[in-house]
């Protein structure tokens, strides 16, 4: 027998090139379909189609209570409000008709608005800086009514000022240390139109110290409000003002603004001055010093509080147990305390670290006996110039400097040196001496207040 036939296929098998292209489709297909799916997603589920909607008007609903809220503050404390008009101190140079032409500006008012707060029946707080002038009372029904400084605090920048006389409440407080944060609280401005009422969110809850007031402010943190804005809780209680510490927005407490207001017993209220002067502490002076931290005197003024008490190279660490660690810490903790409240100095001396108390005084350091403090040098048929002037004397404190001409003293026009000696001493203490002087071809009028002690003039 001959061999047997091969059994036939019973396909034909695909080449390669077949299958690379079914690949090809089948990849190119499978991509877009992804590619459709990330264009044209699927539609969200009804459930969040619907939950936009409800979160609109849950947040609507809040912030209608919140309007609410302010409405009925406003109607509250109203009657305790009044808006102040101002116009700030401006320039203390002589001006001229030309003067004003040439400034950009000539046609502004500088006229400001701030909220003041009743205290009782006829006295009001609020934050005025010294210098500036109550020019009215915005919104009041009687075109008679006035308001006028009573004192103002130069370093805390609060005044007491006489208002309009009604019956008073007593206002609730709410200390800054019981605010819960965050939260909302209402911030009181003064427009020219008068009183406007605007919720703000307080999200610190972080305080800080200021050597300007006993108790920790509260940052405002990314609020916005004027200085001098009062704040009140959303129930009604009085909270504190709007101050500006070191180039932060924050709120000092009621507490602090009333005591203030306590000791702003008559005008002026000048700083409580140390009597002294100082300045950082470099590497250098640390290694001479001795001191790792602090602020060095620079100088004691003779008959001032500091007198006796600290010296030149002096370095100041601690005020009353609290480290400084700037000139204007020291110096604005000093200026604070008025006699009764003296403070509790830590400094090193030498190398050494002693303690001291230093007590402040009200008004301008005594000024020198010396025959140097105040000397006069006859101009016949002009007046008197100042040859010399004391460093801390009332005269220094008002401006005035060595080669001023006094062309009027009082009443006394072109006044010799005995003319100027006999003002001085005619002026009670306390009171002001009207001089005018004479300065670059410019004349102006100073006013003079006589410290204690008016033997400063010899």
């Amino acid at each position: 027998m001959g061999p047997m036939p091969e059994p036939r296929r019973s396909g034909r098998r695909l080449s390669r090139e077949t299958r690379l292209l079914i690949v090809t489709i089948t990849v190119s297909a499978v991509v877009l379909v992804l590619l459709a799916r990330l264009r044209f997603p699927e539609p969200p589920r009804a459930v969040e189609i619907t939950a936009q909607p409800l979160e609109r008007l849950a947040v609507r609903a809040s912030y209608d209570e919140l309007a609410r809220s302010v409405a009925r503050l406003e109607e509250s404390i109203a009657p305790d409000l009044i808006v102040l008009r101002l116009a700030p101190q401006g320039v203390s140079t002589p001006q001229r008709l030309s003067d004003v032409l040439a400034r950009p500006d000539a046609s502004s008012s500088g006229v400001g608005h701030v909220p003041a707060v009743r205290i009782d029946g006829a006295t009001a707080i609020a934050s005025i800086d010294p210098g500036a002038r109550i020019t009215g009372i915005v919104g009041s029904s009687d075109p008679s009514a006035t308001a006028g400084i009573l004192a103002v605090d130069p370093i805390r920048r609060i005044a007491r000022v006489r208002v309009p006389e009604r019956p008073a409440r007593r206002l609730p407080q709410r200390l800054l240390s019981e605010l819960a944060t965050p939260t909302y609280v209402v911030a009181v401005e003064g427009t020219h139109a008068g009183l406007t009422l605007r919720p703000v969110f307080v999200g610190r809850a972080d305080r800080f110290a200021s050597p300007r007031w006993t108790r920790p402010l509260l940052p405002l943190g990314g609020a916005v409000v004027t200085r001098g804005a009062l704040f009140f809780t959303l129930d009604g209680a009085f909270l504190g003002s709007a101050v500006v510490e070191d180039g932060m927005l924050a709120i000092v407490g009621a507490r602090d603004l009333l005591d203030t207001a306590e000791r702003l017993t008559s005008m002026p209220a000048p700083p409580a001055d140390p009597g002294l002067a100082v300045q950082p502490l470099t590497v250098a002076l640390s290694f001479a010093t001795g001191a790792s931290r602090g602020v060095v005197v620079s100088e004691v003024f003779p008959g001032g509080p500091a007198a006796g008490v600290l010296e030149a190279g002096d370095v100041i660490t601690e005020l009353d147990g609290q480290t400084v660690d700037s000139p204007e810490h020291v110096l604005l903790r000093l200026g604070t305390s008025y006699g009764d409240e003296p403070v509790s100095i830590t400094v090193v001396r030498n190398g050494e670290t002693r303690s001291a108390t230093l007590r402040g005084h009200r008004g301008p350091v005594p000024a020198s006996t010396d025959d140097d403090a105040l000397t006069f040098a006859s101009v016949p048929g002009a007046g008197t110039a100042m040859t010399a002037v004391h460093p801390g004397s009332p005269f220094e404190a008002a401006g005035l400097s060595a080669g001023d001409l006094i062309v009027r003293a009082g009443n006394v026009s072109a006044p010799t040196p005995a003319q100027v000696r006999r003002a001085i001493a005619d002026t009670d203490p306390g009171d002001f001496l009207l001089l005018a002087v004479r300065r670059d071809d410019r004349q102006r009028v100073v006013a003079v207040q006589m410290p204690p002690h008016t033997d400063a003039a010899r």
